[in-house]
């Protein structure tokens, strides 16, 4: 291994969960690379790899990076970038099972396997991709693919990594809607779709409207595009965005929630009181004690009663859905 200063140093976004400096290019090579020639395949996704299978995996990268694997945040973001290579190897690996047979002609297929590829990897792929199911998740996501109505000019880096490229940075309060157009426009052939350029003449809109300070430009990518379509550019999000703004005034506040737990107690005792009238239920025997009350009126709380409760939006919003 070199020593140190020998070593390729490699700057992370722990937000986007990705590189963001002048190796990044040689070091997603690399991981790809590592990726490729060491791990086992015959895993469904990248998610099920087991630690034990991932640690080499990263260990190798210090042969040629200084990165610090102690730091939960950089074995994430290397993580993160091993699931991008997992899932750009997986296609190229699908593309040549569909040239030389597919499920098609599956005796075919297995007999010609990628070059690299161990006869026993080879076999798992073509039975995963030959499953009826899988054809069928297939099917429906090739559909998807059928309706975006643009596809961007990345190529293999992310629409930040276009970004810093250009000397501009990730938090900076304007530069973000230049670089989108970069990205769906081209000096020759114009814009990639009319939605795009609909989309970016939208987006001006916005920001002829509002000062930087007011609204940054990646506030305003969120507004016309959707939240999650910025974060799946390879953005992150805001602190704020449009659609947290839309959701918090549906979720409850401590003293609403409260409110009604004591309507729902109140409920509760009525339907108590009517059942042990008709001699369904036998009366209490005992007065509940205080363990076992309802604090509707405690006099102070670690809990603002007008602050939003911690978990509840998970309750009440769908998860990061990927537009």
């Amino acid at each position: 291994m070199r020593s140190a200063k020998s070593r390729l140093t490699v700057k992370f976004d722990f937000d986007l969960m990705q590189g963001i400096c002048d190796n990044t290019e040689v070091f997603n090579n690399e991981v790809g690379y590592i990726l490729r020639t060491y791990c086992d395949l015959k895993y469904k996704e990248w998610r099920f790899v087991p630690e034990e299978e991932r640690a080499p995996l990263r260990d190798k990268l210090r042969t040629l990076f200084d990165v610090d694997l102690a730091d939960a945040n950089v074995r994430k973001a290397i993580d993160k970038q091993m699931q991008r290579a997992w899932h750009n190897y997986r296609r190229t690996l699908r593309e040549h099972f569909k040239t030389v047979g597919g499920a098609g002609d599956l005796t075919k297929a297995k007999g010609k396997p990628y070059e690299g590829v161990s006869e026993s990897d080879w076999e798992y792929l073509c039975n995963c991709w030959s499953d009826p199911s899988y054809l069928q998740k297939a099917l429906k996501n090739a559909e998807s693919c059928k309706k975006r109505k643009w596809i961007s000019r990345n190529g293999s880096k992310s629409t930040a990594r276009h970004h810093i490229s250009r000397g501009v940075e990730l938090n900076a309060h304007v530069g973000h809607i230049e670089t989108w157009r970069l990205r769906h426009w081209h000096p020759e052939r114009g814009w990639v779709s009319v939605e795009a350029e609909s989309k970016y003449e939208e987006m001006m809109e916005f920001r002829r409207e509002k000062s930087p300070e007011d609204l940054t430009d990646k506030q305003i990518l969120e507004k016309v595009l959707g939240r999650e379509s910025v974060r799946l550019f390879g953005w992150g999000r805001s602190p704020t965005g449009s659609k947290r703004s839309k959701g918090d005034s549906n979720i409850p506040t401590y003293t609403q929630l409260m409110d009604r737990v004591g309507e729902l107690s109140g409920t509760v005792e009525m339907m108590k009181k009517l059942l042990i009238e008709k001699n369904i239920m036998p009366p209490m025997s005992h007065v509940p004690s205080d363990h076992c009350s309802v604090p509707l009126n405690r006099g102070s709380s670690s809990i603002d009663r007008g602050q939003h409760v911690d978990g509840f939006e998970d309750s009440t919003s769908e998860y990061d859905n990927i537009v």
